[in-house]
């Protein structure tokens, strides 16, 4: 699966990349619906940036499984148009969902991996604070009892299976943000994001039954809302 630019033909299930308000808004309509199709109301995210505080949100991805569309996923280039993330001109009749207003709602289950950086830039960069979230390097943490988190790929490979593949991990070095500060991004830094949260549904569902069934949910749970 290669990624596109929503300007480019018909983007509703993506993944594509946004890069204005205008076509950000219709992604946004299309991921709440996927949400409210779902079961498990999730919705998986990552964020791409210098993320800590004082730092950049460069992109924010975000996946859904719709019910009769199946997998949703979108790139929002934030650090183009923050107006989806901010919620600048959102939540009205016109744009009646943003990003803020998905990661405030609490009957939605947020899910990400390695969370804390994320968190951390959102409420200090926008005054956003994530409600019901669920870490998957907690939750494989906890169904380990390991002392330390794995990196993405590892649980992708454990918990989703061996074609949950992220193709441009090692060629992407994000750590301090400086890849994703330039402008256009290229299709590879694209595809790097959504992969990220593609297919990280699969491995959180596996996960949960796993630890659940060990009787650690609530501990998995707790630990997730303290990152």
């Amino acid at each position: 699966m290669r990624a596109k630019f929503a300007r480019q033909g018909d983007f509703t299930l993506g993944p594509a990349l946004h890069d204005g308000a205008d076509t950000a808004a219709d992604a946004l309509r299309v991921l709440a619906a996927a949400v409210d199709s779902d079961p498990e109301r999730l919705l998986v995210m990552d964020l791409e940036g210098a993320l800590r505080v004082g730092g950049t949100v460069e992109t924010v991805q975000v996946s859904a499984m719709h019910a009769e569309l199946g997998p949703i996923c979108h790139v929002f280039d934030v650090g183009v148009c923050a107006a989806p993330l901010t919620g600048e001109g959102y939540d009205t009749a016109d744009a009646p969902v943003s990003l803020r207003s998905l990661l405030e709602d609490d009957t939605i289950v947020k899910v990400l991996h390695c969370c804390r950086g994320d968190a951390t830039a959102l409420w200090y960069l926008f005054g956003i604070q994530m409600s019901n979230v669920v870490d998957t390097a907690v939750a494989d943490m906890v169904a380990l009892g390991s002392k330390s988190t794995r990196g993405l790929q590892k649980v992708l490979w454990q918990w989703a299976g061996a074609h949950a593949t992220l193709e441009h991990k090692d060629q992407v070095d994000h750590r301090q943000g400086a890849a994703w500060a330039s402008r256009p991004l290229s299709a590879q830094l694209i595809e790097y994001a959504f992969q990220d949260v593609q297919y990280l549904r699969e491995a959180h569902l596996a996960l949960r039954e796993h630890v659940e069934a060990l009787s650690l949910g609530e501990l998995g749970r707790c630990l997730s809302q303290q990152r």
